[in-house]
């Protein structure tokens, strides 16, 4: 079984022209902290690039726990671009 996954798909649309996003980037809970989720940034970046994107996008939630991986985010020299707003309907 895998220890971390990712997720992603190339999209473009006016605000980011040609970009990609991570749908999903997971660590199993035994195996955090092992460096995982860094290498899977690194080749998501590389895949960016391999794909012509300019940009690497990716929505998180903002719950306490979290929190961990918005610093792993931060670390890579990901930022908060924007809020994503969402309703019921």
């Amino acid at each position: 079984m895998a220890a971390a996954a990712a997720g992603f798909r190339v999209v473009r649309n006016l605000a980011w022209g040609v970009a990609l996003y991570v749908d999903d980037l997971v660590t199993r809970e035994a195996h955090r902290g092992a460096g995982h989720a860094t290498a899977l940034l690194a080749a998501l970046d590389d895949a960016a690039r391999a794909e012509g994107c300019r940009e690497l996008h990716l929505d998180s939630g903002v719950q306490p726990e979290r929190q961990a991986a918005h610093r792993r985010y931060f670390g890579h020299g990901m930022r908060v671009s924007s809020f994503h707003f969402q309703k019921d309907v």
